[in-house]
């Protein structure tokens, strides 16, 4: 009997452990699915970030924004910032941090070109405004037309005539109209600041931000995918678990009803016997007797418990027979 107790309260402590095992293992599988969304989220965010800026440094006549610029250089240095101090190598892997630290210095290169290309944008722009006005008070306008048409060829990415433009540039017509000195002078330092942006814009291709983005978006998904299949894996085994839990567990249940069986019918007959019964424990205390022992005796199982069958020795045998009769 005892046996039996044992072995179903070890195999119900073990289903207690297994199963608070199980509420871990979900535990950590959905802190795991709410991690991966919120990294990959905000890598998507970068590289919907880094789309604007690119549409912003390779558009042309650009009349952008800038507060606009700003804060999406704010927004993206913070996200960055947050990503590199989250535990996602420890998580996932330390490639990831590394491929983090490879975004943020590109980034810082990026911003100081994105500012640049800010400022020379903004002086561009109100320089081909300044150039409107001037060529408004130029009474002759087809000189004017043309080198007006040729710079706004030249911002938009057409090179073809560069020379052309800088020819017309090169002579500053004499006169005493100073707004024709100006509209040629203006035209000249408009020409040198789109020249400027050449530089950076090349400087700003070789970054290719967005590729480093979605590189190390890719080591995201993929290591995701390595937990995945860990956790599916895990899931098999905790399935595997509970059905080998449950058929214990039927199996001690079944056996418990076959030995309470037993036990009842062992009862009928401890109780209906005509013979005198004791029942003892190992040190000889009287744990029951049965109804035909206390009519033979007179003793009640009440008062024969945790007495020794000694006290109902008689005189008529010797202590050898009475030792041979407790190691029956």
């Amino acid at each position: 009997m005892s046996r039996k107790v044992d072995s179903i309260t070890i195999t119900l402590l073990f289903s207690i452990v297994f199963f608070l095992g199980i509420l871990f293992y979900l535990n950590e599988k959905s802190k795991n699915e709410q991690n991966y969304s919120q990294y990959h989220n905000k890598l998507e965010t970068l590289k919907g970030l880094q789309k604007d800026f690119d549409a912003f440094i390779y558009s042309s006549l650009n009349f952008t924004n800038y507060d606009n610029i700003s804060a999406q250089l704010l927004e993206f240095d913070t996200i960055l910032e947050e990503l590199q101090r989250s535990d996602i190598s420890d998580i996932y892997s330390m490639k990831l941090q590394e491929e983090l630290q490879k975004i943020s210095n590109a980034y810082e290169t990026q911003s100081d070109i994105l500012e640049y290309n800010k400022s020379l944008n903004a002086m561009i722009v109100n320089s081909i405004h300044y150039l409107y006005d001037l060529r408004e008070s130029i009474l002759e306008t087809e000189e004017a037309d043309e080198i007006l048409f040729l710079l706004m060829q030249l911002f938009s990415g057409l090179e073809e005539q560069k020379e052309l433009l800088g020819t017309l540039l090169k002579n500053i017509p004499d006169g005493d109209n100073i707004d024709v000195t100006l509209f040629y002078k203006h035209s000249k330092i408009l020409l040198s600041n789109i020249q400027n942006l050449e530089e950076p814009l090349l400087e700003y291709k070789e970054l290719n931000m967005e590729n480093k983005i979605i590189t190390t978006m890719l080591t995201l998904e993929q290591s995701n995918a390595l937990k995945s299949k860990r956790y599916q894996q895990l899931n098999l085994f905790f399935i595997l678990g509970v059905i080998i839990l449950l058929s214990i567990l039927i199996f001690l249940y079944q056996k418990s009803l076959r030995q309470k069986e037993q036990m009842q019918l062992a009862s009928t007959v401890f109780d209906n016997t005509e013979e005198g019964i004791v029942v003892t424990d190992v040190n000889q205390k009287i744990i029951s007797v049965n109804k035909a022992f206390e009519n033979i005796l007179g003793y009640t199982s009440e008062e024969c418990q945790g007495l020794t069958p000694k006290i109902f020795q008689s005189q008529n045998h010797e202590a050898h027979f009475y030792k041979k009769c407790g190691q029956k």
